[in-house]
């Protein structure tokens, strides 16, 4: 299943966030990374994108580590995330009780 995390802070905070990413152990290998993206923005601050694809029959597992991940920014101010995880249009159609092409 692919993920997508998004995660904001201030422009004036990104050095603690460079400093907290390089103490990050390695993800686990059921975990890929297919990209990272970020935007600067003076409204939001940095606001990253990452899309990432978990082993189906580790999702809960993986869900749990990406947040344990995310929990090492808690102290840089202002630092927020959001975990999403998303459906191809082949997942979906069935919860609107129509059958994938």
């Amino acid at each position: 299943m692919f993920v997508m995390v998004t995660h904001t802070y201030p422009l004036d905070k990104a050095t603690e966030v460079g400093k907290a990413f390089t103490k990050l152990p390695p993800r686990s290998p059921f975990i890929k990374r297919v990209g990272l993206y970020s935007i600067l923005s003076t409204e939001l601050g940095v606001k990253n994108y990452g899309l990432y694809e978990i082993e189906d029959e580790k999702l809960a597992e993986g869900l749990r580590e990406m947040t344990k991940r995310l929990l090492n920014y808690k102290d840089v101010v202002g630092f927020g995330f959001k975990i999403e995880p998303l459906l191809t249009p082949e997942e979906a159609l069935p919860f609107l009780g129509l059958a994938p092409p």
